[in-house]
């Protein structure tokens, strides 16, 4: 998390000069952390017992601003423009998602409905997958991107196996998928050549090469599914 070396709120506390009574007041700064992301909460909190704040003369209003920071970057015009294309497509899915509930729970296992859902993932995907390709390119920004092309890249290959998992046509839910997981690995993960074998078991330490976690997920991707066709 980044580090905040001060923090402005606005609108203010108290007017300026009004430190020493908002401490008279029994009153201290309190904040709370989000578990979501880098974002504090920060408030007004007691800071002695309640029965010694009742018998202080100063007073103060009962109704407390809470004042919410981020300590991470503002998003990028990139990232804004991420953010909001895809929510559209989310939304919309959401709210197909909600109206079939609402009508009846079964119609979500409705074909049309299935096709629905399965549109709009794939629309999801095809976006993010733009995005990974848009941020690959070397030209010249505007400004620096926030996120790097391989941030997308993890995005499309881990939504896109989220695609051949759960996004089957109706009445294939329990058939089996190895020819379409393989088609999704061999696009996201290239076969270990037996080159890159070679190299590895040549070496000392293979552990402490930067390919050796990587090789091994990929060999054993390609040998897992392909015990299971």
């Amino acid at each position: 998390m980044a580090s905040l070396d001060s923090l402005r709120l606005v609108p203010s506390l108290y007017e300026k000069g009004g430190e020493e009574d908002f401490v008279k007041s029994g009153r201290t700064l309190s904040m709370t952390l989000s578990p979501r992301d880098n974002s504090i909460a920060v408030y007004t909190a007691p800071s002695v017992e309640p029965r010694a704040l009742q018998a202080l003369s100063i007073t103060y209003p009962k109704e407390q601003d809470i004042y919410t920071a981020s300590a991470d970057p503002i998003p990028s015009s990139e990232r804004r423009l991420f953010i909001t294309d895809t929510s559209v497509i989310f939304a919309a899915l959401q709210n197909l998602v909600k109206s079939a509930n609402e009508r009846d729970p079964g119609l979500l296992r409705d074909e049309q409905t299935l096709r629905l859902t399965t549109k709009l993932t794939v629309d999801y995907v095809s976006f993010i997958k733009e995005c990974w390709v848009h941020a690959s390119q070397p030209v010249t920004r505007p400004e620096p991107l926030q996120f790097e092309a391989d941030h997308y890249r993890t995005l499309y290959t881990s939504l896109s196996l989220f695609v051949v998992l759960y996004m089957v046509e109706n009445g294939l839910e329990d058939a089996p998928v190895g020819e379409e997981l393989m088609e999704w690995l061999n696009i996201h993960f290239i076969e270990p050549s037996s080159e890159e074998g070679d190299n590895l078991s040549s070496q000392d330490r293979p552990w402490e090469d930067e390919t050796f976690w990587p090789y091994l997920t990929r060999l054993g991707f390609i040998t897992s599914i392909s015990v299971r066709r």
